[in-house]
């Protein structure tokens, strides 16, 4: 499969990792914050083996290299299921998705005798374009202006670069002898790339800009999936062919900084959105302490095959956390404020105070979304002094107080 992670359907949750099952046609799903198995795993196509979720955590797309498709997993149903399946090429492989969610490429590798990307449209899960690339795409990775996709041929040892704009390649790099190229990560500010060289047991850097490779740096064993940390200040590059291993690169010297030893062969790693850990995948699950660079953790899943970096994709609140205020649902608010019941927004301050022998004059303003008051203030807004005389139709005169406190309704 493909590691990938995105949010888990709930406010202030934790990432969730789409874990696919190669032998079994499913995808698993991780909560990282506890590690554990969520529900039962998701029906898909035969053999998936990629997997990335959309910018908003809705949708988790995987690559079905046994059926050439992709299946569209809708994350915010309960439990999540397939909803789509688009045709593609040739055993899809590696899959990326634009910043935008708009987009999502795919590489169609055809066990290295095709030579396509696939681009879909999400909004009609239709493919809109193919692309023809070197011999044996594997990964992909879109930079974060979504201007620029990077597609690995393998084994081709080239790196295709193209303009996302048009869909057409621009440029195709040299990767120095590395046959099975496979894993490519770009950097948050969109200015290096990094790609994995097996064979060669190296990692390539590029310069985004001048499309050339500036550095390559040494690691003790076959390269396969790599992942970067948030900041973009650490590569973990996952060391297959029975290396088992773990390399880490400091990404400000393109050195080598370390190696973790897991007790099985790997093949893809993602890191969780704060940074803190590293899930790497291969006959389990391994879950690194990225301060420490100590496996804590080891999640038991059935024939987790392994490609491509995390994905990550932001919470959302669940149905059970909606509709009117119980035990179940507290109403609360942010340090806005904003009701968790119904959205309203309250706003009161002092802006002056004078002391006296009696009462203080206080001036204070309050601000009442649901409030449908136009005063002197703006609409919804009043003030503690807002007074108005009123003449009804008896004659007799009344004073109408509207400087009332503003609560939550």
């Amino acid at each position: 499969m493909v590691l990938f992670l995105g949010w888990p359907l709930g406010a202030g949750a934790s990432p969730l990792a789409y874990i696919a099952n190669g032998c079994s046609g499913t995808v698993t799903v991780v909560d990282t914050a506890t590690d554990a198995v969520l529900g039962s795993p998701i029906s898909v196509g035969n053999s998936p083996f990629g997997v990335v979720v959309n910018p908003t955590g809705t949708r988790v797309y995987v690559t079905n290299a046994g059926d050439t498709t992709v299946s569209v997993i809708d994350a915010t149903s309960s439990p999540p299921a397939a909803i789509a399946t688009i045709n593609v090429g040739p055993e899809p492989f590696g899959i990326a998705i634009n910043p935008a969610g708009t987009r999502v490429y795919v590489s169609n590798n055809g066990a290295g005798t095709n030579n396509t990307v696939s681009v879909i449209d999400t909004g009609s899960n239709t493919v809109i374009a193919t692309v023809t690339v070197g011999f044996g795409p594997a990964g992909l990775a879109v930079n974060p202006a979504g201007t620029r996709l990077y597609v690995v041929n393998n084994p081709a040892s080239t790196l295709s670069v193209i303009d996302t704009s048009n869909n057409s390649v621009i440029t195709t790099v040299s990767l120095n002898g590395s046959n099975a190229a496979s894993g490519v990560v770009v950097n948050p500010s969109g200015t290096r790339v990094y790609v994995a060289g097996p064979d060669a047991h190296l990692v390539h850097v590029l310069d985004a800009t001048s499309n050339t490779v500036i550095a390559e740096v040494g690691v003790p064993g076959k390269v396969a999936g790599i992942a970067l940390t948030p900041d973009g200040t650490k590569l973990y590059a996952a060391l297959a062919f029975n290396a088992d291993t773990v390399a880490v690169i400091d990404t400000a010297s393109n050195s080598l900084t370390a190696t973790i030893a897991v007790s099985g062969d790997v093949g893809s790693v993602a890191v969780t959105p704060d940074g803190r850990r590293a899930y790497v995948m291969g006959s389990s699950v391994f879950v690194i302490d990225t301060t420490s660079n100590i496996v804590v953790n080891t999640i038991s899943i059935a024939c987790p095959d392994s490609f491509g970096p995390g994905f990550i994709g932001p919470g959302l609140p669940s149905s059970s956390t909606l509709g009117p205020p119980s035990s179940s649902n507290p109403v609360g608010t942010t340090s806005e404020p904003i009701s968790t019941s119904n959205g309203n927004y309250v706003y009161q301050h002092t802006d002056l105070t004078i002391p006296g022998r009696g009462t203080p004059l206080v001036f204070q303003r309050g601000y009442n979304t649901l409030d449908n008051y136009s005063g002197p203030l703006g609409t919804n807004w009043t003030h503690s002094y807002n007074v108005i005389v009123t003449q009804p139709s008896s004659l007799d005169y009344s004073l109408i107080l509207l400087a009332k406190e503003e609560r939550m309704l």
